[in-house]
């Protein structure tokens, strides 16, 4: 596959949490706090993709069927409390050349931050 137009829009979301357990998926105003991120990212129509990467089947369940165009498992050894995103995103990147996906331009959001 070539280089996407595009950008890649990737929501790095993971199940654990030590300060508030299931976070990424906690009801804000009836919708789980994932959604607001998938949504902005589709409603902005910046990205050709848009990507969530999880530890968690429960959150790659929500992701996809809120419109995320990728729900992504990754390894729970980038799913710690001491992982950095860039650490995340490196390894997504290079999952998705492997598979033909090739991308110019990528951008992270924060599922934490839904009044973007």
């Amino acid at each position: 596959m070539a280089t996407e137009n595009k950008p890649l829009c990737i929501i790095p979301a993971r199940g654990g949490s030590k300060r508030f357990p299931r976070k990424n998926i906690a009801l804000l105003a009836g919708k789980p706090l994932l959604v607001y991120a998938i949504e902005a990212a589709l409603e902005s129509r910046v990205f050709g993709q848009v990507c969530v990467s999880s530890d968690d089947d429960e959150i790659l369940e929500i992701a996809a069927a809120h419109g995320a165009t990728m729900a992504l498992k990754r390894p729970a050894e980038l799913a710690t409390d001491t992982v950095q995103v860039k650490q995340v995103c490196a390894f997504l990147l290079n999952d998705l050349a492997a598979q033909g996906y090739h991308f110019s331009e990528f951008a992270v959001l924060l599922e934490t931050n839904p009044f973007r």
